[in-house]
């Protein structure tokens, strides 16, 4: 249980650091460009991890045999 909370531990981590990039991005893109634009930061942020997430559950999948 111990190794499996510091590896949860680990998990948390990296995800409120993932999130933190997120809003830096933003707040570095309105001091780019004058413009704030959450939404669409967040939705491409969004679809890119939705595509990561499709390409690896497919490439772990077994081709099967007939």
């Amino acid at each position: 249980m111990a190794i499996s909370a510091i590896g949860m531990f680990g998990c948390a981590f990296l995800n409120l650091m993932i999130w933190a990039f997120v809003t830096d991005i933003i707040d570095y893109h309105e001091s780019l460009t004058g413009l704030r634009e959450d939404g669409t930061i967040y939705s491409v942020y969004s679809f890119s991890r939705k595509v990561g997430q499709a390409v690896a559950g497919g490439v772990g999948v077994e081709p099967s045999v007939f």
